[in-house]
């Protein structure tokens, strides 16, 4: 019974929210108001280059190329030598050492020093209280719509197979 449970479970509820990637935004924002932050991040990307030349042609990339493509260009920037390094995300206070000072201008942290990548280039946008899309929470968001998909599958069977309890017969099980 209870790998059947699991299976039927599996399909009716984790695949479907894992892959269901329309219900998750349509979820989302319903509930957009569940997922604010106290703090604000900053969603993007930050390079860091070796030398200037590298650093010019990696902002090229970012601002021409179309999304889907972007990392794996900026990666045909190297060969046998690393000349850049990329760090995607979201990000807060006190994550980075580079936010810190030119996005979140902290004066608490040190400044950003390395003799190896001395270039670097943020590229993205300060997101206040809110996440922009599903994906920046997608863990919590995914979540809470199983839950969801979980309640509604239970209410649909509810429907389809009403049950009622005995309470005489229950009461003589609760006896013995």
């Amino acid at each position: 019974d209870g790998i059947l449970l699991f299976e039927v479970s599996n399909r009716e509820v984790w695949e479907k929210a894992s892959n269901d990637t329309a219900g998750l935004t349509a979820f989302f924002n319903t509930h957009k108001t569940n997922y604010q932050w106290e703090a604000p991040h900053y969603k993007g990307r930050i390079v860091y280059a070796s030398d200037k030349n590298k650093l010019k042609d990696a902002k090229k990339i970012i601002r021409k190329s179309p999304a889907n493509l972007v990392d794996k260009e900026l990666q045909a920037l190297n060969d046998s030598v690393i000349y850049i390094k990329t760090e995607k995300g979201l990000f807060v206070k006190g994550d980075n050492k580079v936010l810190d000072e030119k996005i979140f201008k902290s004066k608490d942290n040190p400044r950003y020093e390395d003799e190896e990548y001395p270039y670097v280039y943020v590229h993205g946008k300060m997101l206040n209280h809110m996440p922009e899309s599903y994906t920046d929470v997608r863990g919590l968001v995914t979540a809470d719509y199983q839950n969801y998909l979980e309640q509604e599958w239970i209410k649909e069977l509810r429907k389809k197979y009403p049950f009622s309890v005995d309470q005489e017969v229950l009461k003589t099980v609760k006896k013995n």
